[in-house]
């Protein structure tokens, strides 16, 4: 599902945690998830909800938004590009949106 070149990027507009350089590569990308997110992320709530125009997903921990992933795909469909909000002042509107819901 992941291109061979994909990226993942983070912007926390330094108000979380999070990575502060692109990440590139298959490999790279995977050993990232698999090592740092799995453990923080398996025990929250993982909402399907359009952001930007596009599929996406909200990260919910204890009820409050901590993240939103959005996905650029590349003309195969594979995703070329991951992209993760974590800025709380960002997450604030995903936060009136969900509540709409």
């Amino acid at each position: 599902m992941l291109s061979e070149d994909v990226e993942l990027c983070a912007d926390s507009g330094g108000k979380a945690s999070a990575i502060r350089e692109t990440l590139s590569g298959m490999a790279c990308v995977l050993d990232f998830i698999g090592q740092s997110l799995h453990a923080y992320w398996q025990a929250c709530e993982w909402l399907p909800m359009e952001i930007n125009g596009a599929q996406g997903v909200i990260i919910r921990a204890d009820g409050i938004i901590t993240a939103s992933l959005t996905f650029g795909f590349e003309e195969a469909g594979r995703v070329s590009r991951i992209f993760i909000m974590r800025n709380p002042d960002k997450l604030a509107g995903l936060r009136d949106s969900l509540d709409m819901q």
